[in-house]
């Protein structure tokens, strides 16, 4: 019982954090020019080529982190561009969101490196592709 419930668990982190990249990554690409624009104007470097590739990983690595495909690699991906949007965004807002502070994107950052550490579960597609594998070579 506990092991499915920790899978569940699981489950519930993954659909909720990769949902909430997947659409972050889909405004981004919606509006690249308006997204290229605000790395500019944070300092970014190559913001022209950022922009389009910080909005595809998170939207792929949403969809993936959802899928449980590749989590740990793309949950540590995310939780890094989590961590770079508080340091050069909203660390200088405070803390709480209301201010435009970093306290959401904290807790992003912090799912992410737990999914990052623990993996996606029992009911993902990594578990199915490493069984998959493991009947493979055998």
């Amino acid at each position: 019982m506990k092991s499915t419930s920790i899978s569940l668990g699981l489950v519930a982190l993954r659909i909720g954090l990769g949902v909430i990249f997947a659409v972050h990554g889909a405004q981004k690409l919606a509006d690249i020019a308006g997204t290229q624009s605000f790395f500019a104007s944070i300092g970014l470097p190559l913001a022209t080529l950022l922009g389009p590739a910080i909005g595809v990983l998170e939207l792929v690595g949403g969809i993936a982190v959802v899928a449980g495909l590749a989590t740990r690699v793309f949950a540590g991906l995310l939780g890094c561009t989590a961590v770079v949007a508080i340091i050069t965004t909203h660390a200088a807002n405070g803390f709480t969101v209301d201010a435009g502070g970093y306290e959401y994107v904290l807790v992003l950052a912090l799912a992410c490196a737990g999914l990052a550490l623990t993996g996606p579960g029992s009911l993902a597609l990594d578990h199915a592709v490493a069984r998959r594998v493991r009947h493979d070579a055998a």
